[in-house]
């Protein structure tokens, strides 16, 4: 088989295209199917909130790539608690020291159910398993992403910015650099890392 900065023109093309139609399909229905996803998306009114975990995300345990922060909350007008994913800043906004709401009439949040991680359900149902008299309103297997319309903002972003090197890719490197090989083989390294790089941070 050819390596890739031998193809041709013709084939080099051709598989740019379906990269593009790849990632931009992926990225695309993903991004549209959780913003009119109705039926897993729930608000409630905490008037409790604990910081329960912290997970750290990195590429071969090498390159940290971010950090999620997990909550469990309970409502005020029910015995149900939550498990939340949500940002240090939205906590401390929202909720003192002691995990009170700020608000005497509880916080209101809005979240989409998302399956954790195998990993990540396995820890939370370690940590919740050690409470007694947590009614869990869903199985611990899943959480509410709070900050869902962010990820598909970028998302969206990130999907126009591959677009973007895509194009880039077959003016300025395809195009022009048939005698160095050298240069095709680091900007498709370049991309592939950045790929990942985006994929653990707004998936």
């Amino acid at each position: 088989m050819s390596s890739f900065s031998t193809m041709s023109d013709g084939k080099r093309k051709a598989l740019l295209i379906f990269l593009s139609v790849i990632f931009v399909g992926c990225f695309g229905v993903v991004s549209i199917a959780d913003l009119v996803n109705t039926k897993d998306r729930y608000t409630v009114n905490l008037g409790e909130c604990y910081e329960l975990m912290e997970i750290e995300h990195s590429i071969n345990g090498l390159i940290p790539v971010g950090k999620d922060q997990y909550y469990i909350g309970i409502a005020v007008d029910t015995p149900e608690t939550y498990i939340l994913k949500g940002s240090k800043r939205w906590y401390a906004k929202n909720f003192d020291e002691n995990g009170a709401s700020l608000t005497a009439t509880g916080t209101s949040v809005t979240g989409l159910l998302k399956r954790a991680d195998y990993q990540v359900a396995q820890e939370i149902n370690n940590i919740t398993s050690q409470f007694e008299d947590v009614t869990l309103a869903h199985s611990p297997d899943y959480s509410l992403e709070l900050d869902y319309k962010i990820k598909v903002i970028l998302r969206l972003i990130m999907m126009f910015v591959m677009i973007i090197f895509f194009v880039c890719g077959k003016l300025f490197v395809f195009g022009k650099s048939e005698d160095n090989p050298v240069v095709i083989k680091v900007y498709v390294g370049i991309m592939v890392v950045i790929l990942i790089i985006l994929l653990k941070l707004v998936i």
